[in-house]
């Protein structure tokens, strides 16, 4: 499986010549999928969710 990445280039680097740093709020499914496009990217982050634990929602 291939993704494309639309979007600003993500090699451009912030005005202090780093790449910027994501900060990812929440482990759900969109939280974890970007966080697969950002690891695909090169690009640095973290994940903060509030849970203690994984747990199946919506049901």
């Amino acid at each position: 499986m291939s993704f494309e990445i639309y979007g600003p280039d993500p090699t451009v680097l912030d005005i202090s010549g780093r790449k910027p740093h994501v900060l990812i709020i929440g482990a759900g499914v969109a939280g974890l999928a970007l966080a697969i496009m950002l690891q695909k990217a090169d690009i640095p982050f973290d994940i903060f969710e509030k849970s203690p634990e994984a747990r199946a929602v919506g049901k």
